[in-house]
C-alpha cells in the first residue's frame, strides 16, 4: 500500500505543479485548506469525493496521465468499499 499512498500523492503533487500553482492557490481551486493539499501530498492521499476532483481538474488540464492515476485510486476505492467489479465499475464511469 505504501507506493500506493506514494504514487496517488505524487500525482497530487504533479499536477500542482503542472498547473504552475503554490499549494495556497492549489488549496483555493481545490476548495480545502494548505495543511490538507500537504498532507495529500505526502502522506496521506485524498480518498472518494477528493479523488474525483482531482480527477475532474487532471482531465481538465489534459494530464491525461495523471487522471489516469486519480481513475485508477477511485475504481480502486469503490470496488474497496462497494465491491463492485472493475468490469462493472468501468461501465458505470463510461
Amino acid at each position: 500500500m505504501t507506493s500506493r499512498v506514494s504514487e496517488c500523492s505524487a500525482a497530487v503533487r504533479a499536477l500542482r505543479v503542472a498547473l504552475g500553482e503554490s499549494q495556497q492557490a492549489f488549496a483555493y481551486r481545490m476548495k480545502t485548506a494548505i495543511r490538507t493539499i500537504a498532507r495529500y501530498e505526502t502522506n496521506r492521499p485524498p480518498k472518494g469525493l477528493m479523488l474525483a476532483a482531482f480527477l475532474n481538474v487532471a482531465v481538465t488540464a489534459g494530464e491525461s496521465e495523471l487522471a489516469g492515476i486519480f481513475r485508477k485510486e477511485l475504481c480502486d476505492g469503490i470496488h474497496r468499499t462497494c465491491g463492485l467489479t472493475p468490469a462493472v465499475l468501468g461501465d458505470l464511469l463510461k
